[in-house]
């Protein structure tokens, strides 16, 4: 068997999706950029899956996120449920746009809470729910 490496474009692979860890209002925020699609789902789920859901909330900016397919939304919900069965919650928080829409189109299947925006004061689940949240009737924090 021939090794495929050297007829491997490296410019073609799925950029590896960042992610900053901060806190806001006295929770762990992960802010994610790049992609979370098929290529990169399983390795944003990894690098969260070493969060303790026993010990706090997480929630998940998706502001810098540009696109998320299936796999991203399974894996989201996958982590939310990790979560919920510890007795805390994993919050996604997103601006209007692509990514808003696709979890506004997923949510008869990927049950998703939506944070409030994490920067106002108050921090998330403070306040009114966001527009998604309202539009397609998703719990919000």
């Amino acid at each position: 068997m021939t090794d495929p490496s050297p007829f491997v474009d490296s410019t073609l692979a799925p950029p590896i999706p960042r992610i900053m860890f901060d806190r806001c209002h006295d929770r762990l925020v992960a802010r994610l950029s790049g992609s979370l699609d098929v290529y990169t789902a399983e390795r944003v789920s990894e690098s969260l899956g070493v969060i303790d859901p026993a010990s706090e909330d997480l929630v998940i900016d998706l502001t810098a996120v540009r696109m998320v397919d299936s796999a991203g939304l399974m894996a989201l919900r996958r982590m939310a449920i990790r979560f919920e069965r510890c007795g805390h919650s994993l919050l996604v928080q997103c601006p209007e746009g692509p990514v808003c829409r696709a979890l506004a189109a997923a949510s008869g299947t990927v049950r998703l809470r939506m944070a409030l925006d994490i920067d106002e004061p108050g921090g998330p689940g403070e306040g009114t729910p966001g527009p998604l949240a309202s539009r397609v009737g998703v719990r919000s924090a």
